[in-house]
């Protein structure tokens, strides 16, 4: 046993207690240890680079290399504590687990004046540009210089990329798009009844068109979203393990729901399912805040965030250790209120900040799950959801199907490949990129903010409203919104179906 241990110790390895009193209970052959520590290699995957190796990871270690053991040696050979390992189907807590932050928010503060905000938008424009580029039918795309002010050229088949200043509806039906680039401006003309999406389009996002160009403007057939592409295939992951969804749980609100907390705690610990999940991802509104709205005062049963974030951090000391947690900030969370917001500090949560199962992440954040070797891994595009409201009321059709059904505005946020495209939709912080532009097509969508929910798939990517643990509150009464409380979003990552858990039944 001992030699095996020097062996992980020359792959750069740690063993903590757990890792060396498991393998000394198991009753390993000298061939077994010989054969193990020629493939002490692949701890490193298993840990993915982490050097300290506790119980779980070494039992996923011995696990692997007696399977390998077993199918190269009589079956006499396998001592009979390592068949057991084989013979037991693996868990969530047997399995090592992989998060890898791939974008969040993470630059120093700066002063923040015309040249911030042109640097923000000018990244928006380069970026969204160079994918609207990859549709073929935007290749012979043009400078709107081309066309000067009072221009009288004519000119078919013209296809120009540009962000979108105005829509303008004139007294016969007919739309106007107000279009600029960084060489100048054109107007694009829509007749009524066209129906190539001129009413889904909204102020700041950016568009492909194509049409012809007469007398000062582009008579449009054809308009080009940067949407998503489709999949060549769905990734999925090779381990038997599960991610949860949720948001919006509003600690230290009166309309806290305890007992949806309660069970929540219940189900991972001891239900079937939830000890199948390996990840949880929390987007944003961990507690209801202090001083969020005019009055909340009245609202709240615990009148501290300290003192509400304290509970947030008892719901998340129960839930098993070997589950990684990604927590996103919402707009209720004691983060600065523009976005993109910084992850949640130290101060807010000492008694889990440095558990090496938390992960704190900046809102919105690109989040990479179960990678390991000749696997990518699923990315998981967290949004707290703050833009959605306005995005809903420039957009007629939406207003008819949001609050209840968000997967709406969710594969219309997919297909502008935008977060936050209308100016004045969040409180912005400029910097130096733009944080809310989808760059890297995500694998999971996952927004909360509404306290509704929904799940649903788009082009192979699954889109999840979390929902939430606050009942009904004074302002959904006030705007006509009902909640829908309770839920839990699952997905299996092995074959990437869903379920729901309700936990108000």
């Amino acid at each position: 046993m001992e030699s095996l241990v020097s062996a992980l110790i020359d792959e750069g390895m740690l063993l903590d207690e757990g890792a060396i009193g498991f393998l000394r209970s198991l009753n390993m052959s000298g061939d077994f240890i010989k054969f193990a520590k020629a493939r002490t290699a692949k701890i490193k995957t298993i840990s993915a680079g982490f050097p300290i190796i506790n119980r779980e990871k070494i039992t996923a270690f011995i696990g692997d290399i007696s399977r390998e053991f077993e199918k190269k040696s009589a079956p006499s050979d396998v001592p009979d504590s390592i068949s057991k390992i084989e013979i037991a189907p693996k868990t969530a807590k047997d399995i090592a687990s992989s998060v890898l932050i791939k974008n969040e928010f993470n630059e120093k503060m700066r002063e923040k004046n015309i040249d911030a905000f042109f640097d923000y938008y000018a990244s928006r424009y380069s970026k969204l540009k160079s994918i609207l580029l990859q549709r073929p039918e935007l290749s012979g795309a043009v400078s709107m210089n081309r066309f000067g002010k009072n221009s009288q050229a004519s000119e078919k088949n013209v296809c120009v990329i540009g962000m979108v200043t105005n829509v303008i509806q004139t007294k016969n039906g007919n739309t106007v798009i107000e279009l600029e680039d960084p060489t100048g401006k054109i107007s694009a003309f829509v007749k009524k009844g066209k129906n190539i999406g001129e009413d889904r389009i909204i102020k700041d996002e950016l568009i492909g068109v194509k049409g012809s160009f007469s007398k000062n403007y582009l008579f449009s057939d054809l308009i080009i979203f940067p949407d998503v592409p489709f999949p060549q295939k769905i990734k999925t992951i090779s381990d038997p393990v599960s991610a949860a969804f949720i948001s919006d749980l509003h600690f230290g609100s009166k309309q806290f729901l305890a007992d949806a907390e309660k069970k929540f705690i219940d189900w991972i610990n001891n239900d079937p399912k939830g000890k199948e999940v390996k990840y949880i991802f929390i987007a944003g509104d961990v507690v209801d805040g202090v001083g969020v709205y005019p009055g909340q005062e009245k609202d709240l049963e615990i009148k501290d965030v300290y003192a509400q974030y304290a509970l947030f951090e008892k719901f998340a000391l129960q839930i098993p250790e070997h589950v990684q947690i990604i927590i996103s900030p919402g707009n209720h969370d004691a983060a600065r209120s523009a976005e993109p917001q910084p992850p949640l500090g130290m101060e807010l949560l000492p008694n889990i900040y440095h558990r090496r199962n938390i992960h704190l992440v900046s809102n919105p954040a690109l989040v990479n799950i179960g990678a390991k070797e000749n696997e990518p891994g699923i990315d998981v595009l967290m949004y707290h959801g703050s833009s959605i409201t306005d995005i809903v009321n420039d957009i007629p059709y939406l207003r008819l199907k949001t609050m209840k059904e968000p997967q709406h505005v969710m594969k219309e946020m997919l297909k502008k490949r935008h977060l936050a495209p209308i100016y004045g939709s969040i409180t912005l912080s400029p910097e130096q990129k733009d944080y809310f532009v989808i760059d890297t097509v995500p694998d999971i969508f996952l927004t909360g903010h509404l306290h509704s929910h929904a799940i649903e798939n788009y082009k192979g990517i699954t889109m999840i409203c979390s929902s939430s643990f606050q009942g009904q509150t004074a302002f959904m009464d006030r705007v006509g919104h009902v909640a829908n409380p309770g839920k839990i979003s699952v997905v299996d990552l092995q074959t990437r179906k869903h379920f729901v858990v309700d936990l108000m039944k």
